[in-house]
């Protein structure tokens, strides 16, 4: 960027600068350093460079991180269009080793596959979710209507689409999207193939007492029932899984099978009439299916069996998207149990996922389809979070966003491993179908570079805090906060004046701090607190006498008993504000279990209209009243806040006061 630097070294820095919109300090980073002054800069000299403004400073941070995290690429061709950051091109540049190609943005610049030659099988091997992709061929019916393949998939790691656009003025071009996943298959690969390179690695983790888990997504008609149950001359995975499994199968443990379905939200037993099943969380947070049918199979074609007689009877339906596509989750679990004790020791959970169409493919169908795609969506949003946490090896995974993933708890914590298969199809007339499901895929593997830390800028002139993660380079989020200075005494001569009134939150982290730091005082049913006088001093607050008085402050202290009536007042803040705080959380479940009235009370709207049998009247009347409750409960929302806010700058303002009496 420098004038030292390379004309293409300039470029591509020029680019990166261009693109987190800091083109405007080009002039003065290129001819007052070299690019290793560039990347060792630090934010307190960010001013010299004329970086001065809040989110300039934040851009520029960004940038320096995407440098350090993407050198400059080797060769990269012109005309290769990374997703969301180009317009057109056609991929005739020099060709790339793989494991350059690796090392770049895919798509939306979100995730990074830092593995190499020599580290890949590490990386494999300590990830807990592998996310592969297969191709299926062009079938006939597309062969004759004339569609073709646009998708090229090198059998290892790099899948290239090809999606055929036009612009503004008619013209044609190509927009190609590059991704990289763990595994890549095309569409010479079989369910052999498929089964050795993915869930084959999880059968280790059964026998030592784990849950595995592999699951098929995709668009309906891509291959994922094909991957999953396979057909007479070619088995699935159902099947292959089975058989290594009674072939390592010992003599005191037996195989035992159950499989239901998700519908709507609702559980049903395909291995007993899809009876409804509920599931129920005992007291050790694990999820027990009441009711579900447990088939002891002693082979695999017994196995076998089961599945297609679960399979004749799961939920399908007719979409603008495919005519018998599933409209439900189909969950097969082969458990290993001991003889003896009927004690589980090890699962292999296979789920063969509803089809994936957007909303715009059930705009011509009924309100209960359309209803149904919500659903799916829904749950298949939830289990690609549960997903992503659980390779990012957090604490808390959220499980209970559907419930799909909630029966799937086991799948997500202790001793487990994860195999997602995207299914994709190669043709054109479904290339946004396949960018979708490349792009759900991308995103469950969203590895990071380095351990998250979150950092936080505090603008000077305006009481805004920007919370932004290192690792994502970006803003997480923006709020408007209170500052609750522990500084400051807490009251003067006279009365302490009321701060300004504003509609602030206070953050879930400060408050956490306030119940943490008042646990210390002690702990008590209630707390009352009370203006004080204008006669009155902090000293005479806190139970001591006045300075000027004959006793000595140290003397004081040292007589005042430990259970001093002047800290009792000021004990159990934690608990003043956990109850609060759950009060807030009620109110605003029921302010959002009203806004959902209103959203569902508009598909019937929707749908009343389309069967010609609105009446004003009664829609009037009825809109009257959601929106009224819906008023209503925002309303209490609003006071519980209040009051949380005003109990938490209490509990803070007397909790600083106490840490700085002495011992």
């Amino acid at each position: 960027m420098m004038p030292s630097e390379s004309p293409s070294s300039q470029q591509y820095i020029s680019d990166v600068l261009r693109r987190y919109q800091l083109e405007r300090f080009w002039s003065s980073f290129a001819s007052s350093m070299t690019l290793q002054d560039f990347l060792s800069l630090r934010p307190e000299d960010f001013n010299r460079y004329g970086v001065v403004e809040a989110m300039d400073i934040l851009r520029l941070r960004d940038a320096i991180e995407y440098f350090k995290a993407n050198p400059l690429p080797a060769s990269r061709s012109g005309s290769d269009v990374l997703d969301g950051d180009g317009d057109d091109g056609t991929p005739e540049g020099k060709e790339e080793s793989s494991t350059e190609r690796r090392r770049q943005y895919t798509a939306r610049g979100t995730t990074v596959l830092c593995q190499s030659a020599d580290n890949a099988e590490e990386v494999k091997r300590k990830s807990r979710i592998v996310v592969a992709i297969r191709k299926r061929p062009l079938s006939a019916g597309e062969q004759a209507n004339g569609f073709t393949d646009i998708m090229e998939a090198d059998n290892s790691g790099e899948i290239v689409l090809k999606e055929p656009k036009v612009k503004v003025d008619l013209r044609k071009y190509t927009h190609v999207h590059r991704f990289f996943f763990d595994e890549v298959f095309d569409e010479t690969c079989d369910n052999v193939d498929v089964y050795n390179r993915t869930a084959r690695a999880l059968i280790d983790t059964v026998f030592d007492g784990g849950s595995a888990t592999c699951f098929a997504y995709g668009q309906t008609g891509s291959g994922k029932t094909h991957t999953m149950l396979g057909k007479s001359p070619e088995p699935g995975l159902y099947a292959l899984a089975a058989k290594d499994m009674f072939d390592r199968l010992t003599a005191d443990t037996r195989i035992v099978v159950s499989f239901y379905e998700i519908y709507s939200g609702k559980l049903f037993d395909l291995l007993n009439g899809r009876r409804p099943l509920r599931s129920l969380e005992d007291d050790k947070g694990r999820v027990n299916i009441r009711g579900l049918t447990e088939h002891c199979s002693a082979s695999v074609e017994d196995l076998m069996t089961i599945i297609s007689q679960g399979n004749s009877i799961r939920s399908c339906g007719s979409t603008g998207a495919n005519d018998t596509s599933s409209r439900s989750h189909a969950i097969l679990e082969i458990k290993l149990k001991a003889k003896r004790t009927a004690k589980q020791s090890g699962k292999f959970t296979f789920i063969d996922l509803a089809g994936s169409e957007r909303g715009a493919d059930t705009v011509d169908c009924a309100r209960q389809t359309r209803l149904e795609g919500a659903e799916i969506n829904k749950s298949l949003l939830a289990l690609k979070e549960c997903i992503r946490f659980l390779d990012q090896h957090r604490k808390h995974v959220p499980f209970r966003g559907s419930k799909l993933t909630e029966v799937l708890r086991d799948s997500f914590v202790g001793n487990c491993r994860t195999v997602m298969i995207g299914a994709v199809s190669p043709s054109n007339n479904n290339a946004e179908h396949t960018l979708n499901t490349l792009r759900y895929a991308d995103r469950v593997k969203e590895l990071k570079r380095v351990t998250a830390e979150r950092r936080t800028v505090c603008l000077p002139n305006d009481q805004e805090e920007i919370v932004f993660d290192a690792a994502e380079s970006r803003p997480l989020s923006r709020r408007s906060t209170t500052r609750l200075s522990t500084a400051a005494p807490l009251f003067s001569g006279a009365s302490a004046a009321a701060p300004p009134r504003r509609s602030t939150l206070l953050s879930s982290r400060s408050i956490n701090t306030l119940s943490s730091s008042s646990l210390s005082q002690g702990k008590s049913a209630s707390v009352t607190t009370k203006p004080p006088s204008r006669d009155q001093t902090p000293d005479a607050l806190c139970g001591k006498r006045p300075r000027d008085s004959g006793e000595s402050g140290e003397d004081e202290v040292a007589r005042r008993p430990s259970g001093h009536p002047s800290f009792k007042r000021f004990e159990g803040g934690a608990e003043l504000v956990a109850a609060q705080r759950s009060r807030t959380i009620d109110h605003y479940n029921a302010y959002l279990e009203a806004d959902m009235n209103c959203i569902k009370e508009e598909y019937q709207v929707k749908y009343d209209a389309e069967q010609m049998n609105a009446n004003t009247r009664s829609f009037v009347e009825r809109a009257r009243a959601l929106v009224c409750e819906k008023r209503r409960a925002m309303e209490s929302f609003l006071t519980q806040l209040d009051e949380l806010e005003k109990i938490a700058q209490q509990v803070c303002s007397i909790t600083a006061f106490q840490q700085q009496l002495p011992p």
